[in-house]
């Protein structure tokens, strides 16, 4: 354990019943590790930050047991001290307060400003970095420059070529760490200079990953024909070093995500090996051989057990790519390319179950940078600031109701067509667990954790008033704010005269076409994919974000939850015992009626319940097991293997 993160420790409630109340302007417990070892002392947190939103949490929660003498302790964080002396009279007369521990304290020979733009996932580096700094104290720019080379390992001054360029461009763009805003201005002032760097769109690519890679699948068809002798590189085009050994490794890990995507070509015998990943080619046995490769990375890239969270958002991606590629095989897959496709699978589900139930329960209490979404219940608030943020004022969030990750990328192969002129950032954020509709999309539209709304817990009728309610939080006015849940046809229709409506800013849509098509799907994952091409050959879900995109919205995809294929290991029959039955997660309303149930299901897991109304229990299926009667297959969600709890999160925008 660091020793900043130790300072801190030592200063929370060693017995209760108590309250400990900090200040956290510099979002130190931002940090999940540091939130990890915070409960891992019996000690809960709660953000303050928003009062209505506290005083629920703390009268539902909190109080009930304070009031009972119960061995309760718990961090109230808030973000300045002027918010902490606006807390209610009762919290502040249970509190003690606990001295803060900020940057400027911990790094006083750097500059605060400069620290203050970093990522908390930095902290332990640059404490770390400076406690072995003994010079004068910096200024922000040599704040930055500093960071730079001790913290991220780049030193503009020994980058020179092409090839280090685009080295570091995919490493940034690669990384689970980003580098914020203002280095990112830093090295494009270092670096811009350079005559290896003519014609590169240095400030854009290192801004947007998307616009890089989009740059670098552009140069692709050239250098294949250039590197089979077919054709000269283009005049004036982008001369991307794809021969150079540490680009062409991170372009193959590229092409195998699914990042970047094959081509066609008809002369593969001319190319290096490793560029055939690069390659469209629709024989099965090349399906399989590049499902195997997938499986070789996707071994090797498996997170740690001590990893932190957006290493596992970073590898959701890599491993989507994988089902997604055995779920489009035609015809039989051989026996040892199987066999290690179970392995791998095994081995990412133990692996990642282990790290939710003992990581996840930190997650409600940590942002991105730039106050990005963690969880889908942030989602909501992340878009109240977007739309304050842009010049356009109007955001559409589109809800595709029990899309996995794989499915996403499904997905966006089919609407390549029609989003032509559209930009795409990706990334991926966690549902809740239990990983089902009217837990995690009720914590989507509220903008809430599902402890705010335990009346409706197993409703799914409310979400247009929570997020109508969300919306008048965040100061929007009622009939700018628009909801509707129908198929995108019918939608289609709606949101056109939505956006001819010139006080309509906000709409939030929910499409069930996946979600219907996975509870039919008998034959499996192959059978979902399928209808998921036929969904969107059809058009009617490109012609809706097109169309949402031409009157001016930024758009947001995203998914309650994800699916995965799961076997029956035989039925739970408690009737009305159980207040929610689902086939990977069942809910009760005691702790010895979950107690009843895992008598008869030995291997379920009791989930501990995070984020959740105190009354709810839940017992979910073990490994990609289900609650169905035995050897019965079918695509379902409830659980916490991967691709149930981490969906995408993706904004499509036009310049």
């Amino acid at each position: 354990m660091s020793a900043w993160r130790e300072a801190i420790l030592a200063q929370l409630p060693q017995k209760g019943p108590a309250l400990a109340l900090v200040a956290d302007p510099d979002r130190l417990l931002q940090d999940a590790r540091l939130l990890d070892a915070v409960r891992a002392r019996g000690v809960e947190v709660v953000r303050a930050e928003e009062p209505v939103a506290f005083r629920y949490a703390y009268d539902a929660s909190l109080r009930p047991r304070l009031d009972r003498g119960e061995d309760v302790r718990a961090l109230v964080v808030v973000g300045s001290d002027a918010e902490a002396r606006a807390l209610p009279c009762d919290v502040l007369a249970l509190s003690q307060s606990v001295r803060g521990l900020g940057l400027a304290a911990l790094c006083p020979r750097l500059s605060y400003p400069a620290l203050r733009e970093l990522d908390p996932q930095t902290f332990d580096a640059v404490i770390d970095a400076h406690a072995e700094y003994t010079g004068a104290p910096l200024g922000d720019q040599a704040t930055r420059e500093f960071v730079l080379k001790r913290v991220y390992r780049i030193d503009p001054e020994a980058i020179h070529t092409a090839a280090d360029v685009a080295c570091l461009l995919l490493e940034k763009h690669t990384r689970a760490l980003p580098l914020p805003a203002p280095l990112d201005a830093e090295l494009v002032r270092r670096l811009s200079a350079r005559p290896a760097l003519a014609g590169w769109l240095l400030s854009e690519w290192m801004g947007s990953r998307e616009a890089f890679l989009r740059a670098v699948q552009g140069a692709w068809p050239g250098y294949l024909a250039e590197r089979a002798g077919r054709a000269a590189a283009p005049a004036g085009g982008l001369r991307f070093p794809f021969d150079d050994d540490a680009v062409r490794r991170h372009v193959d890990t590229l092409f195998l995500d699914g990042v970047l995507r094959p081509v066609p070509f008809d002369a593969v015998e001319d190319l290096p090996s490793w560029a055939r990943a690069g390659v469209e080619q629709p024989t099965p046995a090349a399906a399989i051989e590049r499902l195997d490769r997938q499986l070789m990375h996707a071994r090797a890239e498996r997170p740690p057990a001590d990893a932190h969270f957006s290493q596992w958002l970073a590898f959701a991606r890599t491993w989507a790519a994988v089902v997604a590629a055995r779920a489009r095989l035609d015809g039989p897959v051989p026996a040892d390319v199987e066999a290690r496709y179970d392995e791998a699978q095994a081995d990412v589900d133990a692996a990642f179950a282990a790290w939710m139930e003992a990581h996840y329960a930190s997650l409600a209490n940590v942002l991105l940078p730039g106050m990005r979404p963690v969880m889908v219940h942030q989602v909501a608030g992340f878009l109240a600031r977007q739309r304050a943020a842009s010049a356009r004022g109007r955001v559409a969030l589109l809800v595709i109701d029990g899309m996995a990750l794989d499915q996403w990328l499904t997905l966006r192969e089919g609407l390549g067509p029609a989003l032509a002129d559209a930009h795409l950032d990706e990334s991926a954020i966690f549902a809740w667990v239990p990983t089902v509709t009217s837990v995690s999309r009720q914590a989507l539209f509220a903008g809430r954790t599902p402890l705010y709304f335990g009346e409706s817990l197993f409703e799914t009728g409310r979400d247009e008033a929570r997020w109508r309610r969300a919306w008048h939080e965040a100061g929007v006015a009622p009939e700018a704010v628009r909801y509707a849940r129908a198929a995108e046809a019918a939608s289609l229709e709606t949101v056109g005269a939505w956006i001819e409506h010139p006080k309509v800013a906000v709409v939030g849509l929910v499409l069930n076409t996946i979600d219907d098509s996975m509870h039919g799907a008998v034959l499996g994952l192959p059978q979902l994919h399928g209808a998921v091409r036929l969904w969107v050959a059809q058009g009617g879900v490109g012609a809706l974000i097109a169309r949402l995109l031409d009157g001016g919205f930024e758009v947001f995809v995203t998914a309650d939850h994800g699916n995965t294929e799961a076997v029956g290991g035989g039925r739970l029959s408690e009737g009305v015992l159980v207040d929610k039955a689902g086939e990977r997660a069942r809910c009760y309303a005691s702790a010895a009626l979950r107690a009843r149930a895992l008598a008869d299901a030995p291997a379920a897991l009791p989930w501990p319940g995070v984020g959740l109304p105190p009354s709810v229990h839940v017992l979910l299926a073990p490994d990609r097991q289900a609650f169905l009667p035995p050897g019965e297959r079918r695509v379902v969600h409830g659980g916490i293997v991967l691709e149930e709890v981490v969906v995408p999160f993706v904004r499509i925008f036009r310049q």
